[in-house]
């Protein structure tokens, strides 16, 4: 009996997997630092198919074919991405309002009131029926599996549905990257209803944790005239049942440089004009869900605590720049930058210039310069104050020894799920913060424990074992069950 060969693929997400963009020396191919495309792309150059998404680089257009497609990866195409083309007022209401000032504050539990606008969910729904139609003809003919991508197409798993070209043989996955809140909190939506709808649609719907899974469940069940099954972790709507599981996602186990001491200390002079004995890392978006202020404040009183450490230890933060048209993020980016200032002119005289409390750099950096930093940071941040995974965890155990480092991580993270052996914090708590760097610190300025090594090897083993294919291969397992 023959084997089945797998279902090429057709993902559908508002960011793409390279970026075309006009440079002084010509055009530029750029992969965007995105945990969503770290995971998904090498599943893509694996499985094949199509992957459908918003065109945004100022050289889009020009590079891809009159009907937006174009083979990528650029020296190895394995798979075609067509882009789709938005207006910026099309963008400015479907990305900027509905997604990032409506349902991302409200599914992240933030200190930042949701903004709903009837205009904005109007561009949103219409936008999400642009991408359902944008399959590429190829892609209707043949079997296929389709990966709905987070919340910017919350609409798209039923509009698939309702298409009549597709065959029954299709098979629509819905993949929610970010938490899933109470049903309390998520009916203040005015459109609970028709987001919820959207979504059933598809005949998986994936999260990172299982208390997720729950609150959507419970959501079903209190805004929808829907069967719920707790014991098959399914909803029945209109007929068509949606199965809802927890599948937590990982990295793509890219092969890392191992770096010389001395080679890591030039490169953060050389690119960051610091030189500390200890280094502590943050990588983040510019966003106010992910706790850098919180850090910041557990950082300066790690320094009351420990005064000794200025001069020694210097925290490095990465945030990139992150939805710049959108006047919450530009008052939060201000605000962290004066904190930053604050902080150091606090403790002025009593470090060197290339030891500063803080070092906080505002721009992407690409794969190539994370790596370096995981390897060069005896401890890392990650404490989100609410998250749905946070590949960041993941990606600096990974580059790091099997036997230094430390995380520190925030309960509120998925990933805290699968990595109970880090240093776990509320990052609320700016003292259990503080103390953990205290904790870390001290680990940094001397060898390695038995213990500690132990730990450190536990975590890179669970990286290793759940990466970005291992969760696909889980996700397309689920589907085919269904």
């Amino acid at each position: 009996m023959e084997t089945p060969q797998p279902l090429p693929l057709v993902i559908l997400a508002n960011r793409e997997p390279y970026i075309h963009v006009h440079t002084p020396c010509g055009i530029e191919t750029r992969r965007p630092a995105s945990g969503l495309v770290s995971a998904l792309e090498p599943v893509m150059q694996q499985k094949g198919g199509y992957w459908i998404a918003q065109g945004c680089g100022s050289a889009d257009v020009e590079t891809a074919d009159r009907h937006g497609m174009i083979a990528v990866p650029p020296h190895d195409p394995t798979y075609q991405l067509k882009r789709v083309w938005l207006s910026p007022s099309e963008k400015k209401a479907y990305y900027d309002g509905f997604s990032n000032e409506a349902l991302w504050p409200l599914f992240h539990l933030a200190h930042q009131q949701p903004i709903f606008r009837s205009s904005d969910w109007e561009t949103y729904r219409r936008v999400n029926e642009l991408f359902s139609r944008s399959l590429p003809h190829e892609s209707l003919k043949a079997p296929h599996i389709f990966l709905v991508q987070d919340f910017h197409l919350a609409l798209v798993p039923s509009l698939l549905r309702q298409n009549t070209s597709l065959t029954d043989h299709h098979q629509i996955a819905m993949v929610w990257h970010i938490p899933w809140v109470p049903s309390e909190v998520f009916r203040i939506c005015p459109w609970a209803t028709e987001i919820l709808e959207g979504m059933l649609g598809a005949d998986l719907i994936s999260f990172h944790t299982q208390a997720y899974c729950n609150n959507f469940l419970e959501s079903c069940e209190r805004l929808l005239e829907s069967r719920v099954d707790y014991a098959r972790h399914s909803v029945t709507l209109r007929g068509h049942e949606t199965r809802v599981r927890a599948i937590p996602l990982g990295i793509s186990p890219e092969p890392i440089e191992r770096l010389s001491k001395t080679e890591i200390q030039r490169f953060l002079a050389q690119e960051f004009g610091i030189s500390p004995a200890v280094l502590g890392l943050g990588v983040d978006r510019m966003d106010y869900t992910k706790g850098i202020l919180e850090r910041f404040a557990a950082l300066e009183r790690f320094f009351e605590l420990e005064p000794e450490s200025l001069g020694v230890f210097s925290f490095l933060q990465i945030a990139s720049p992150s939805r710049t048209e959108v006047p919450a993020y530009q008052e939060f980016t201000e605000k962290v930058i004066r904190e930053a200032k604050r902080i150091n002119h606090r403790f002025e005289g009593q470090f060197p210039a290339t030891t500063p409390p803080i070092q906080l750099i505002h721009r992407q950096c690409d794969w190539n310069e994370l790596g370096r930093l995981y390897q060069a940071a005896q401890i890392c941040v990650v404490s989100p104050l609410h998250d749905g995974m946070n590949l960041v965890a993941q990606e600096y155990l990974w580059a790091r020894s099997a036997d230094d480092g430390a995380l520190i991580l925030s309960r509120f993270a998925g990933a805290s799920q699968s990595l109970p052996q880090a240093f776990l914090v509320n990052p609320y708590d700016t003292e259990d913060l503080a103390q953990s760097l205290r904790s870390a610190h001290r680990l940094a300025l001397r060898p390695p424990t038995p213990e500690h090594q132990a730990r450190m090897n536990l975590l890179r083993e669970k990286v290793g074992q759940r990466t970005s294919l291992v969760w696909a291969q889980e996700l397309l397992n689920e589907l085919t069950a269904v």
